[in-house]
């Protein structure tokens, strides 16, 4: 395949505006936004409502609140241009007073909350020519949503900002707009001190049931936040509330798809894609259609529907301005929440199966408790994992998964957390140096590089001590698990015709599927054949003058005489040639079976592999880290149609 040519691409256009969380900053400022106008317009047009949106840190809550601040206070003339701008007539702006409240950024230490919480609703009031008499947050918020649903229903104008025309009085909508962002925030920055969670969980609950009691003079209502589970929850007794996190119509009102990326940010893929080629950090075959795959494996894959797929924004605009593929989102979004769970006291077994993409959940069940959160559940709040669904051939859906989105989350998640808990007294430059061993066997391991992948796979398991293996080939397998998961999307022992499998890896990119099997011995036991033979040389008569005994030499007595130990690497090194041919015999007999065994399981099925390049992989494991890996290619005479 041709390569595109390198040719520098002309000016960008527009800012990405990194950093800029203000609709209003956005658009005068001349930044990059992506129309979301048409969807918001959707969620604004019933006359009454309150709606929750549970969304991982930085992925546009906060702007979606901005742009809905705007367009209810009638700032007409920032959507030009947008969506909105022509659903809309132009004097059929519905225009109202706005509370708007960001708890992220207001003292939340449980002696300060109430206080703090009560100065932002007095310089709202304020902002509108009154004062405020309560001196309880929730009694306040109340008082302030009355009196702004008293205010005169008409105001002349004093300021361009808010007007449609400046010669008319503006006409008011008599009941106010509630807008709030990170509600969550007081409550998760103290998850592990219950009583501080506590003090702060009872200021809140009086100060959102206001909020219930004051509903019918409230235009509209829009809470975000990370979570929503019981404890947290502070709209238990809200009627009128309506989550909308998991709602289809409203999917994509906050990340970006494939094909808002290449419409907004065209000039910005094709400078990244220059630049990526001149310092030499692209495959120097790579077409711009790869260059935008690899954005797409690396960014791409978050859903709340099971459908749709996102890109993060925070993400791929940190890509664009350092044209280097790295995790961005940890960096700037490091999910206090994940901190506070305190994983470090969890059985490492939970971590094992955290890339397993065959997860149910009950995503409109009942919000979890806390105190009995899976670590599943608890990720999935954060961003580490999404949604997924598989579809019946009438379209209706089967069955809802847990999934981690993208390559970035990956690298994310098991440079900070697993590697960390599978070795907590390795430095931090030695666990990067071993999560650089993973990385290198998922690159070599998809190159097919069979002799310098199962090198690398094999340093990985020399890392791990012998107590740390002693589940045998679930601990192997686990171990590859992990290290595939950079590479693509992984099912542990999915069902196919004839039984489970070990392992399927499909890669990002969704054409090129791996189906694995792993084959462990402690030891290289010869094979029965093998065994056989060499009991008939041993039973069979001598020649010589001297006669042999006629004792029957048993298989077990042989299997136990050529077990060799494989605690070291020096043991490895000091083998000689005979224990080398035991263990090349064993690994190949190894890879014999696993073949047998994805062959007699009549995979793969033509269904769910068309249009698509399958290979099946056979990896042998002897001992504490020989291995052997090798390749077959499936040919479409293989399908069991």
């Amino acid at each position: 395949m041709e390569t595109d040519l390198i040719l520098e691409p002309k000016s960008t256009d527009k800012d990405l505006g990194l950093g800029i969380f203000s609709f209003e900053d956005m658009i005068m400022n001349g930044h990059v936004y992506v129309d979301k106008t048409d969807v918001i317009y959707d969620l604004l047009k019933p006359n009454d409502g309150i709606y929750f949106l549970a969304r991982p840190r930085r992925f546009g809550k906060s702007l979606l609140l901005q742009t809905i601040k705007c367009i209810f206070e009638g700032k007409r003339h920032l959507f030009k241009g947008l969506a909105i701008e022509n659903m809309i007539p132009k004097y059929g702006w519905d225009i109202c007073r706005v509370i708007y409240i960001d708890m992220s950024q207001l003292d939340m230490d449980p002696g300060q909350l109430n206080d703090s919480l009560h100065d932002e609703l007095n310089e709202i009031a304020k902002s509108y020519g009154f004062s405020l008499k309560k001196k309880k947050c929730g009694p306040a918020f109340s008082e302030l949503i009355k009196a702004l649903y008293a205010l005169p229903h008409t105001s002349m104008a004093d300021s361009t900002d808010i007007v449609l025309t400046d010669k008319y009085p503006i006409k008011f909508n008599k009941k106010p707009v509630v807008l709030i962002d990170e509600y969550d925030c007081p409550l998760i920055t103290y998850l592990s001190k219950s009583k501080e969670l506590n003090n702060n969980k009872k200021i809140l609950q009086n100060f959102y049931l206001n909020v219930k009691s004051c509903s019918p003079m409230i235009r509209f209502g829009l809470i975000t936040g990370i979570t929503l589970f019981q404890e947290l929850s502070v709209f238990s007794s809200m009627n009128s509330f309506q989550n909308i996190s998991f709602d289809p119509d409203f999917s994509k009102i906050c990340g970006f798809t494939e094909a808002e990326i290449k419409t907004y940010f065209e000039n910005h893929i094709n400078k990244s894609f220059f630049i990526m080629q001149e310092n030499k950090s692209l495959s120097t075959n790579w077409t711009k259609n790869d260059f935008f795959n690899a954005i797409i494996e690396w960014y791409d894959g978050y859903s709340w529907d099971g459908k749709s797929r996102l890109i993060n924004p925070q993400s791929i605009k940190e890509f664009f301005k350092f044209s280097i593929f790295n995790n961005y989102w940890y960096t700037t979004a490091q999910p206090q929440f994940l901190e506070q769970l305190k994983f470090l006291n969890m059985d490492i077994k939970d971590f094992l199966n955290i890339f397993d993409e065959n997860m149910d959940i009950p995503h409109n069940s009942q919000s979890p408790a806390l105190s009995v959160i899976n670590p599943q559940s608890a990720l999935f709040q954060c961003g580490y994992l999404t949604l997924d669904r598989s579809e019946g051939i009438d379209g209706a859906i089967q069955k809802i998964y847990l999934k981690v989105p993208n390559k970035e989350v990956k690298i994310s998640f098991a440079r900070e957390y697993l590697i960390q808990h599978f070795f907590p007294d390795l430095s931090r430059q030695e666990r990067d140096g071993l999560f650089d061993q993973y990385e290198n066997f998922s690159k070599l391991f998809i190159q097919h590089d069979s002799i310098n992948a199962a090198g690398a796979l094999s340093s990985i398991f020399e890392n791990f001590s012998c107590q740390a293996q002693q589940s045998g080939e679930h601990f192997f397998q686990s171990q590859t698990k992990t290290a595939l998961s950079f590479a693509g999307h992984i099912q542990d022992e999915p069902s196919v015709a004839g039984g489970n499998i070990d392992l399927y890896l499909e890669r990002f990119s969704a054409k090129t599927i791996y189906v694995i099997e792993i084959k462990y011995r402690k030891s290289p036991i010869p094979s029965e054949r093998v065994v056989n033979r060499e009991i008939t040389d041993l039973q069979a008569p001598s020649t010589s003058s001297v006669s042999m005994s006629t004792r029957v030499v048993t298989s077990e007595e042989l299997r136990n005489s050529t077990r060799i130990k494989y605690d070291a690497k020096k043991i490895k090194e000091k083998r000689s040639l005979g224990e080398q041919l035991k263990v090349k015999h064993a690994l190949d007999h190894a890879v014999r079976d696993a073949f047998d065994q994805i062959r007699n399981r009549k995979y793969p099925r033509a269904s769910l592999y068309q249009n698509k390049t399958v290979y099946s992989v056979a990896i042998g494991i002897i001992g504490r880290s020989d291995v052997k890996i090798e390749y077959r290619e499936v040919s479409p005479s293989d399908f069991e149609l």
